[in-house]
């Protein structure tokens, strides 16, 4: 990073046919996760392993460097399936319906967006839980406290101005136009 070289990931899938984005590291360091097209894919950083999890978007990885979370599928409306996934491409699960994944730094539980709101569900499966109505795009705190999120606060005519909003565990959101004590 010091002298501003950079190289390009080999082997990844070609130029021509889609691009690549929505790049994720590892915790682990040691590989990434992106979007090619529609198509999910892990890579090690110097090129090997290149596995294709599935159609979806918006990858996340686990704490333990060998899960990754994403929106799956294909685009039916507001929502996608919330996919688990092992790195290796192995052993699928499904925890709900959304988009914008962030697993907690503890790896112990999932937020997602809804139409409706932000809701977290436990990383193993279970029942999702109405956190936050109203937000979108949740990213866990380092520390697993609060979520930070999005919340419309205005639409108009040609578009809709938002806040960064946050809600810590079992607290309301903390989210107005002036100032979020």
């Amino acid at each position: 990073m010091k002298d501003g070289r950079t190289t390009v990931v080999p082997n990844q899938p070609p130029e021509d046919h889609f691009e690549s984005y929505d790049v994720t590291w590892a915790p682990n360091g040691k590989s990434l996760a992106f979007v090619n097209g529609d198509r999910v894919f892990t890579i090690a950083i110097d090129g090997s392993d290149l596995r294709k999890l599935g159609r979806g978007s918006f990858p996340t990885w686990a704490p333990d460097s060998e899960h990754v979370v994403f929106a799956s599928g294909v685009y039916r409306g507001p929502e996608l399936d919330i996919a688990v996934i092992r790195a290796d491409g192995t052993g699928v699960r499904l925890l709900g319906r959304g988009l914008y994944p962030d697993v907690s730094p503890s790896g112990d539980e999932v937020a997602y967006s809804t139409s409706t709101g932000i809701f977290v569900t436990p990383f193993e499966g279970g029942e999702p839980r109405l956190v936050v109505p109203n937000g979108f795009g949740p990213v866990w705190s380092p520390d697993g406290k609060f979520l930070a999120f999005t919340r419309y606060t205005e639409c108009g005519h040609a578009a809709c101005s938002g806040r960064i909003c946050r809600a810590g565990r079992g607290r309301r959101a903390s989210c107005n136009r002036t100032h979020d004590g």
